[in-house]
């Protein structure tokens, strides 16, 4: 929505396309948004629907729900206020508004509706959430506290850096492929993992339980640790899978880290994919493996290992799930490992 107002030369406009004006009196919060964003809103959200007999339903979140993760997934629906479908407004866009409880506007993000439903992501605070989505000219209020189940079991990401490695993972020219970068793309894929696990057991019946994440527990620390490993990277590039987990899981439980509350889910920078010249890219699955070295999946015990050759592909921020997800750009085998298993 930002890029949308970015091209306005009209001051006025600009500030009221960015800003939202929080009214406060007393105790009460009203949020209110600017005419010339919700005017802007409808046309683009409603599509040909310009009715307000709508209503927007929230199915798996309860209002004033505590959560102990911190990336929970809003399902809903916008429905007419006799509960059908209006097939004028089936597809669209809906905003999500996030405000801290003091009534200060954290995040605004912009989600797609298909067939009358929606799906969205949030980052919460370690506080009480007020969140509102928009659907034209209809608003949805919900408050959500995250607060970290009371633990020392927890779930602790690691980018592993082998002696005589610069960090930085293999991608194509122009993607970040920093340490920092790594951290965030590892941080944010164990945050979705997490929210995963949650939801997939509340559509079971069963409760809305998780693991917790060293971040949850330990708020001073980052939220993915990078490690030092005193193994030389060419003698990791040497080693088989179960040599590689055998190895890191000894060295990760005699370091600093240590510590039998701990389990790991750790990914390696020095994967690299190495096709050799002239040859063709492969056919098969195990014609791709055989141009890896440091290739790992292996997990057990306290330790879950990973490659990082297709780290480049992952998202380091919520607002960029949904175009990764959806990103049809098609792997260069030539240069780069294809992991879809041949989509």
């Amino acid at each position: 929505m930002y890029k949308l107002f970015a091209k306005s030369r009209n001051p006025s406009e600009l500030q009221c396309g960015y800003l939202i004006i929080i009214v406060t009196s007393c105790s009460i919060k009203t949020y209110v948004l600017s005419d010339f964003r919700r005017r802007t809103l409808r046309q683009s959200s409603m599509g040909s629907c310009q009715t307000d007999n709508h209503r927007i339903t929230v199915s798996n979140i309860e209002y004033g729900e505590t959560l102990c993760y911190s990336l929970p997934l809003i399902k809903g629906q916008i429905l007419t206020k006799n509960g059908n479908k209006c097939f004028n407004c089936s597809t669209g866009k809906i905003m999500l508004y996030h405000y801290n409880d003091s009534g200060s506007l954290m995040s605004a993000t912009e989600w797609p509706v298909i067939n009358c439903e929606f799906k969205c992501l949030v980052s919460l605070l370690l506080e009480t959430n007020v969140l509102i989505l928009e659907f034209g000219s209809i608003q949805f209020k919900l408050t959500v506290e995250y607060r970290p189940r009371r633990t020392v079991l927890r779930v602790t990401p690691v980018y592993i850096i082998c002696q005589g490695h610069d960090g930085l993972f293999q991608a194509p020219s122009g993607v970040d492929n920093t340490v920092p970068s790594a951290c965030e793309r590892i941080a944010l894929g164990a945050r979705l993992i997490q929210s995963l696990t949650a939801e997939k057991l509340y559509e079971s019946k069963m409760e809305r339980k998780t693991f917790q994440l060293e971040y949850d527990l330990n708020r001073t620390g980052p939220e993915c640790i990078v490690f030092r490993s005193q193994l030389p990277v060419e003698k990791a590039r040497k080693m088989h899978p179960r040599e590689l987990w055998e190895h890191f899981g000894r060295e990760l439980m005699i370091s600093p880290l240590g510590n039998k509350d701990r389990k790991f889910l750790a990914f390696l920078s020095c994967t690299r994919y190495k096709l050799l010249k002239d040859k063709e890219p492969p056919r098969t699955h195990e014609d791709m493996l055989a141009a890896v070295e440091v290739y790992v999946a292996l997990g057990g015990g306290g330790l879950a290992i990973f490659g990082s050759a297709c780290l480049h592909t992952w998202p380091c921020h919520v607002n960029e799930i949904i175009p990764r997800f959806l990103d049809m750009t098609r792997v260069d085998t030539k240069y780069f490992m294809d992991d879809s298993c041949y989509r």
